[in-house]
């Protein structure tokens, strides 16, 4: 015992002792995090991180990358309207699933924006399919519905685990163990901007900032309890919220942006607190440059991704990657994907006569290019081969950076973690406040 440490030494307490054997609050340890694809492979490669797996005596065996979206989190889109926040949601959440026999996706829709017909586009499925996969809700909606209803589905999935548990197929690099998951759910919100309390949902009259704050509290209390529901669960919850211009009354006086994920003069509703519980906070900016569009053939915009927030990755105001957008089709991964890999300097050629670097011999137009990949098997292959090797190379770099020196940082990167702490406080006092 004596050279056990403290870790092992209650481990071996818990696994030994009667009651505390019996007891999951305090015997079951947390298992290593994995990442579900959302179906872009640029983005998911920068909200990706290698993980190293090492023999008995220290050294790197092997590893793999672990890259998308971490289970059971918290993530949420932001964006002005019609940027195709509530989209790339929906598709996010089929990509996710779609591997998995049991996984479905939930739904609080009271914005109403995607129905119909366009749930089976935006999916990738057959009606039947949506039908069986997909649960969605547009009324009667509150903050305490949707809180209950993924606490239904948390108590579900736990009382029936044998039914939803699955080998991931990877390795703990702690214990050298399978890791073993519940099959992943994914539920939406849309949007946290019209959510409201049951109190104020059923009031005759609307109240005004008093009120605002009164659903800000309710929230930070809902999201707290959340982050143990969902983990224990794997939930992965994808919420939806608006950017809206912060009104001044005095509109000569410059003022401070209202949260730090936004820029001056931005505000979104549902207070600080979500934003401080997301894994990952991404930003959705689109942009109509009607040539470039014109030229690959399809009608819709460019929309930049960023990542202001991110537990897996480097966060940064400046966009991570381009997706075209087209609002009846949604978010085309391979157009994208071709946008990208341009970026990256693995596409040469010009008009008639672009190619993929390796592949000289193969020439396409940028309007040609996905009914070559249709056409043609081993360039489909070879295209996605391409960008996966592209992306990682990329990853590796970026793990690679050595830790920054913060004596040596300049005062622009000392000011942002300087709002950042001032943020985290105030989130921390929004959710002390909402419990007292």
């Amino acid at each position: 015992m004596a050279d056990m440490t403290l870790a092992n030494a209650i481990r071996n307490l818990y696994a030994t002792d009667k009651e505390f054997s019996k007891d999951p609050r305090l015997n079951q340890e947390a298992t290593y995090d994995v990442q579900y694809p959302t179906g872009f492979m640029d983005l998911d490669y920068h909200l990706g991180q290698r993980i190293d797996l090492y023999d008995d005596e220290g050294r790197i065996t092997g590893g793999y990358d672990s890259i998308g979206i971490v289970d059971g989190s918290i993530n949420m889109f932001i964006g002005r309207t019609g940027c195709g926040k509530s989209t790339i949601a929906k598709q996010v959440a089929g990509n996710i699933i779609r591997p998995f026999k049991t996984a479905s996706i939930f739904e609080d829709s009271i914005e109403g924006g995607i129905t119909g017909k366009r749930n089976d586009i935006l999916l990738n499925m057959t009606p039947q399919e949506t039908r069986n996969r997909l649960k969605m809700r547009n009324t009667h909606i509150t903050s305490e519905s949707f809180f209950k209803q993924i606490k239904v589905i948390h108590d579900w999935k736990v009382a029936h685990m044998e039914d939803y548990l699955y080998d991931t197929g990877l390795v703990d690099p702690c214990t050298g163990q399978h890791i073993m998951k519940l099959e992943p759910t994914v539920y939406i919100l849309d949007s946290l901007a019209v959510i409201a309390p049951e109190d104020m949902a059923e009031a005759s009259e609307v109240g005004g900032q008093m009120g605002q704050t009164a659903a800000a509290k309710t929230l930070a209390r809902i999201f707290r309890a959340l982050v143990n529901i969902c983990k224990s669960a794997n939930i992965i919850l994808l919420v939806i919220n608006h950017i809206t211009d912060d009104v001044s009354i005095n509109p000569m006086q410059k003022k401070k942006a209202a949260n730090i994920y936004l820029d001056q003069g931005e505000t979104t509703p549902g207070g600080k607190t979500p934003f401080y519980l997301s894994n990952n906070v991404f930003r959705i900016e689109d942009s109509r440059k009607t040539k470039e569009m014109e030229a690959l053939g399809v009608t819709g915009v460019f929309a930049d991704i960023c990542i202001l927030k991110s537990r897996t990755s480097i966060a940064k105001r400046d966009p991570v990657c381009t997706l075209i957008f087209e609002q009846q089709l949604g978010f085309n991964a391979m157009l994208s994907l071709l946008i990208s890999l341009k970026n990256y300097d693995m596409i040469g050629g010009a008009g008639a006569f672009l190619y993929l670097k390796g592949f000289e011999d193969i020439k396409f137009s940028q309007k040609k290019f996905l009914g070559l990949l249709k056409e043609n098997p081993n360039f489909y292959n070879a295209f996605i081969a391409t960008c996966a090797t592209v992306f990682a190379n990329s990853l590796h770099a970026r793990e690679e950076i050595e830790r920054i020196d913060t004596t040596n940082m300049n005062d622009d990167i000392r000011q942002k973690i300087a709002e950042l702490e001032e943020f985290n406080r105030a989130a921390e006092a929004e959710l002390a406040e909402a419990e007292a």
